[in-house]
């Protein structure tokens, strides 16, 4: 008894199988024997919407925000960082107005390294106008 495994097998047999094109000549099916996934409505007659995956963010990038401004280098700092500047008063109004901006610029490195000083005075102005900014009281 031979079994069509051990049987071997022609080269016109094996080309027969590789090429057969009896099932080319198939009328298509049912369209209705696929299977179709529709969305069911909700109680409210409203289709439900697709859910996406939030996108998580593997290294998030700090910004300079309201809560950094009001933070613990933010706002708060400025009186304990100019309580040693002393300002030398009539004529020397240039040099007093170095010392403020280089110290201003210092602490606003310090609150973010990221920006330049424009940058930062611009941001910071933008967050100036937010109400809890401005109740800010530290």
């Amino acid at each position: 008894m031979e079994t069509e495994l051990s049987r071997p097998v022609s080269d016109e047999e094996d080309n027969m199988q590789l090429f057969d094109d009896e099932n080319d000549n198939e009328e298509p099916g049912n369209p209705m024997d696929e299977a179709v996934e529709v969305p069911v409505p909700n109680e409210d007659g409203t289709l439900p919407k697709t859910i996406k995956p939030k996108r998580v963010i593997k290294n998030p990038q700090p910004k300079l925000d309201a809560v950094r401004l009001m933070g613990p280098r933010g706002v708060g700092i400025l009186q304990s960082t100019f309580k040693d500047v002393k300002f030398r008063g009539k004529g020397y109004e240039k040099e007093d107005l170095r010392l403020l901006m280089k110290k201003l610029e210092h602490w606003a490195h310090r609150l973010f390294p990221k920006f330049t000083f424009d940058d930062s005075l611009k941001q910071m102005e933008k967050l100036g106008s937010k109400k809890n900014v401005q109740l800010c009281t530290e």
